[in-house]
């Protein structure tokens, strides 16, 4: 193995080291082709050997796609990115014919760390106990953990094509299906512990360290046993405070023995980690971008699969996590977390599915107010996809036909089918004000049909726009601000109030303006300006034919002449 101190300093991406039996399957020009959930399921399919030892690879009867979520905090949609990305890989791997299985594990044995918004201050005598030991402060379940994944999953199939096989570690403990790890690991615990170190430059684990954590049977806490001895199928620990660094675990100085099970404990992660592999099949796995970094419990773990349970390490699926505004990270700590029910009700699944999916090494940063573009995105490339628009070359084609059969959570359908605009739909919401006939009317003449599609967007989009986008209100007189209007801006009004003593398709009402803007020889912005000040008291707006033909004719005929 290469040390820490021989990557620093060099210009070679950390993958290039520490991957080396990784993303080498296909040549250069076949991974270019292919869609990045392909290029893993390749990569998976066609890997020839260990990653760190000589020896060949065999790809499992059932392999796994393993996802999971540490239920310590908040389930946010932050949360689905692993989830979603994951899901993209297996069914890449079972298009080629591979009988892969999806599954999520709940990292339920994970201790409270920190008290979430809206979690009772009392529960800090709870920080370091096991999740699934935990009451539900809100009283509707079992446990704090059964709140929070019981919730989590209520929403989960929403978000995904085919639902994975559910685990929780509590579990998994309790019934001895990692019983055989914890004996391997303890009885590998020197080596287990030089692996660990050989990823360190200080602070080596002390001697006597086993990688297992029990639970005090005084206190109930995990994080707070130092265990330092193991005989005879016993662990030695004694119970002292932990620092999580925002909040402390206090010990209760508690000093005893307790049985190396899973009932009385679990492995430490970086050993964990691996045996879940194992235990699972599991071939692929995501990860957030932290774990690219040499000393990772990514590759920590990659060496324990490989030099203690004799399994392969895993392919990582690494990937850059979701931001808030601007880049704060999403967390219930700080209240900037959006939940997946909040999200469904304001845009389809397949919208998210869309941001996590486009790119997957690119940082997401989520903001409210790009719903409208993000679904512009996911319109284009449907349109592409059914051959209703063109993509700018065959690369781009293949590449957003691949990438909308995988947004989708079910087949596409036959036939394209259209639906208006998300934009359009939080104007005619809100112009409508909840008139189902005004809406009717109003979709009539700019074009749209209510079909099954656009009567689920037009209460998305109404919501969106009642909390997140921008007001219309149309004002019931000329506004002082149309004064300021040039004697050309005015020009441009009343010819596109002409143009309106006919029925217009809306592409073509759009070029008609256009056209009329050219003729002046002004620019699109001047007269847009004008449109907006006159109608709604401002120099911004919704996409201004559109605007102009939802409302009614003799109206506007009348407000760009200046009248009334």
């Amino acid at each position: 193995m290469l040390s820490c101190s021989r990557q620093r300093g060099t210009s070679k991406p950390l993958l290039f080291y520490f991957l080396p039996a990784f993303f080498k399957a296909s040549s250069m020009e076949d991974q270019e082709a292919l869609f990045w959930a392909d290029k893993y399921a390749d990569d998976i399919i066609h890997r020839e050997k260990y990653s760190y030892l000589d020896k060949p690879y065999t790809l499992p009867k059932k392999p796994s796609i393993k996802t999971s979520s540490s239920l310590s905090g908040v389930l946010h949609i932050g949360r689905l990115t692993d989830i979603i990305r994951g899901e993209a890989v297996y069914r890449a791997l079972k298009n080629k014919g591979i009988p892969a299985e999806f599954i999520y594990v709940a990292e339920d044995m994970d201790p409270l760390r920190k008290i979430p918004k809206g979690v009772p201050e009392s529960y800090r005598e709870y920080i370091g106990v096991p999740v699934t030991d935990i009451p539900d402060p809100w009283g509707c379940h079992k446990t704090y953990a059964d709140h929070h994944i019981t919730e989590f999953f209520d929403i989960f199939a929403d978000f995904v094509e085919v639902e994975p096989v559910r685990y929780s570690m509590r579990e998994e403990y309790r019934k001895g299906n990692f019983d055989w790890a914890v004996k391997i690991a303890l009885e590998k615990s020197e080596q287990v512990r030089e692996i660990i170190d050989s990823f360190k430059d200080i602070n080596p684990t002390p001697a006597g360290w086993v990688p297992y954590q029990a639970i005090c049977e005084k206190c109930g806490k995990i994080m707070t046993t130092v265990v330092d001895k193991y005989e005879n199928g016993k662990v030695h620990y004694t119970c002292k405070d932990y620092d999580f660094k925002v909040e402390t675990a206090k010990g209760c100085s508690h000093e005893g023995w307790a049985d190396a099970c899973g009932k009385n404990g679990k492995m430490v992660w970086k050993s964990e980690w691996a045996a879940q592999w194992k235990r699972w099949d599991v071939v692929g796995e995501g990860a957030g971008k932290e774990y690219i970094v040499p000393n990772s419990a990514f590759f920590v773990n990659a060496h324990i699969s490989e030099k203690v349970f004799d399994y392969p390490a895993t392919t990582p699926i690494f990937y850059e996590h979701i931001t808030v505004g601007g880049g704060g990270k999403m967390s219930a700590s700080v209240g900037n977390v959006v939940f997946p029910r909040q999200w469904l009700e304001i845009a389809p699944a397949e919208a998210l599915r869309l941001l996590f999916l486009k790119r997957i090494n690119k940082t997401r940063d989520f903001k409210w107010e790009d719903t409208p573009q993000l679904m512009d995105e996911f319109d284009q490339m449907e349109r592409v996809y059914y051959g209703v628009e063109k993509a700018s070359d065959e690369k781009e084609k293949h590449h957003l036909r691949r990438l909308y059969e995988l947004v989708l959570t079910e087949k596409p359908s036959k036939e394209y089918v259209e639906r208006m605009p998300y934009s359009i739909a939080a104007m005619v919401s809100q112009i409508a004000l909840g008139n189902e006939k005004r809406v009717e009317g109003i979709m009539k003449r700019l074009g749209y049909e209510m079909n099954e599609r656009n009567r689920v967007i037009l209460p998305l989009a109404g919501k969106w726009v009642a909390e997140h986008g921008e007001k219309l209100e149309i004002q019931k007189t000329v506004p002082k601000s149309a004064e300021s209007l040039t004697a050309q801006q005015k020009g441009a009004l009343s010819k596109i109030a002409d143009l309106l003593d006919k029925d217009w398709e809306r592409q073509a009402f759009a070029k008609a303006v256009f056209a009329i803007i050219k003729d002046m020889g002004m620019k699109p912005p001047e007269v847009f300006t004008a449109v907006y000040r006159v109608l709604i008291d401002a120099d911004k707006g919704p996409k201004s034919g559109a605007f102009i033909l939802s409302l009614d004719k003799d109206f506007v005929q009348k407000r760009f002449r200046l009248q009334g």
